[in-house]
């Protein structure tokens, strides 16, 4: 008998440890077609002026599709409940031409040169009927309107303004990956629609995980 119940609250044990799986919502967080914009990621050298790109096009995705990659973006994509959720892999540091070299800071406050091929731009889009093509309708971030944080430390998001802070880094400068070459899943979510942020209200988070 004493077997029997051993062996019966082991088998509830591993139960119930089975059965604490974080779950992440599943709907998928996407612009609705009236918005008529969509957001592009564009890896590695600007060697098309960040044009926006059919083949640079994002696609929606649940918070629970971004579980399956990184929990600790997705536990604070679920804190933050964000309007719209947009992921695309793309290539950093492996552009083999003559990338700019580009200046970035690190979370600790530290300058650091970058590799231009470690460089991306994040913006949103908007489908010009008349020339049948995407229109740059918002960078990110943007200092009137798109207030950005990261949700990963690997990344250099420039300042939310226009004057040059005190280490020469305004919004103009690019956004960039701090870490190693490599594939990544690119995040970018939306907090509220209309976006309104301020200094101490960020209207985006964007993360890079390692593919």
């Amino acid at each position: 008998m004493k077997k029997l119940f051993v062996a019966g609250l082991s088998a509830l044990m591993l139960f119930s440890v089975a059965g604490c799986g974080t779950s992440y919502d599943e709907t998928v967080r996407e612009a609705p077609a009236s918005k008529g914009y969509t957001f592009h990621a564009v890896g590695g050298f600007a060697d098309n002026n960040w044009t926006p790109l059919e083949a640079n096009k994002m696609d929606a995705v649940s918070i629970a599709d971004v579980g399956k990659l990184s929990k600790d973006v997705a536990n604070k994509l679920t804190e933050k409940n964000p309007v719209y959720v947009y992921m695309k892999k793309i290539d950093l540091g492996t552009w083999t031409g003559n990338p700019n070299t580009k200046r970035a800071r690190k979370a600790d406050g530290t300058i650091i040169n970058v590799n231009g091929a470690f460089t991306f731009k994040c913006l949103r889009a908007t489908w010009n009927s008349e020339e049948s093509k995407y229109i740059n309708d918002q960078w990110i971030p943007d200092p009137k309107t798109a207030n950005a944080e990261a949700l990963t430390d690997n990344i250099f998001i420039p300042p939310w303004q226009e004057a040059e802070d005190p280490d020469g880094f305004s919004w103009a400068d690019d956004t960039a990956c701090l870490t190693e070459a490599g594939e990544y899943y690119f995040v970018a979510a939306q907090y509220a629609d209309p976006d309104t942020p301020s200094v101490n209200a960020k209207g985006y988070g964007l993360a890079l995980i390692k593919a």
